[in-house]
């Protein structure tokens, strides 16, 4: 089972990237897996306040 973002479809290119949108500076980035798991490991990249499977979307 693929572990890129939920909602994700083959069809609409890399199956393995998603949004990233932090809730307290609303930055968006554009994650992979990898990245996704350090984001809700280590929080915002940008300002460090925790984030949820919520943050991220298709």
């Amino acid at each position: 089972m693929s572990e890129g973002c939920p909602g994700r479809d083959e069809s609409e290119g890399s199956i393995d990237e998603c949004v990233f949108t932090c809730p307290a500076c609303a930055q968006e980035i554009s994650v992979n897996p990898e990245m996704k798991r350090a984001i809700l490991s280590n929080g915002c990249p940008v300002c460090a306040s925790s984030v949820t499977e919520q943050s991220f979307v298709d």
